[in-house]
Parts: structure tokens; sequence; C-alpha cells
């Protein structure tokens, strides 16, 4: 089993192609290693996925099986990721108030 795709998961029904496109590359970047461009697609995927099912392309059980098959060991790291994301952009945004605060000052 990879590291992002659970193998046991097996989608036995007709997936658009452009979903397709996207497991493709979510196939190749487990297989490379490459988490950041993984995780990316794996989002494209549920938005992507989301979107079918709102035009009745796919049921919601069909999407949350290609999610569960593709965003396996995802889910947690995805969020750990946005908020080291969003502290990393919180210290910048801190550092100019800082900069900006002290050099009115003096």
């Amino acid at each position: 089993m990879s590291k992002g795709i659970d193998d046991q998961i097996v989608i036995d029904f007709p997936v658009p192609s452009s979903i397709r496109q996207i497991i493709s590359e979510l196939e190749k970047y487990d297989k490379e290693e490459d988490v950041y461009f993984y995780f990316d697609r794996s989002e494209g995927l549920e938005k992507a996925t989301k979107d079918y099912v709102d035009e009745r392309v796919l049921t919601e059980e069909q999407r949350e099986l290609l999610i569960q098959k593709y965003s396996q060991g995802v889910q947690g790291q995805r969020s750990s990721m946005r908020l080291s994301r969003y502290s990393n952009i919180s210290k910048v945004i801190f550092m100019e108030f800082l900069a900006m605060k002290f050099s009115k000052r003096y």
C-alpha cells in the first residue's frame, strides 16, 4: 500500500475523464513521494468530485469512495500543513506590524 492511496478500495464505477486525470496525477505524485503536489491534487479531487455530485454525475457515496481511496493519510496532515502555512503568514504579518510600529516611534 502506498502512503496516500488505499489500494483496498476498489473503484468499480465510471469516473469522468477530468477525475481520471487527477487520479493519474495523484498516483504519480504518490509514487514519487511528492507530498506537496499530492496534497494539492487531493484537494482538487475533493473539489472536483463535489462539483460532479452537484451536477449528479457522481453520487455522494461514489465521491466518498474516491476521497477515501485517494486521501488516506492526507486528512490529518493537510490540516497541520494549513496551520503551518497560516502560522508562517501570521509571523510575517506580525513582524511587519512590529517594524512599522517601531519605525514610527524612532
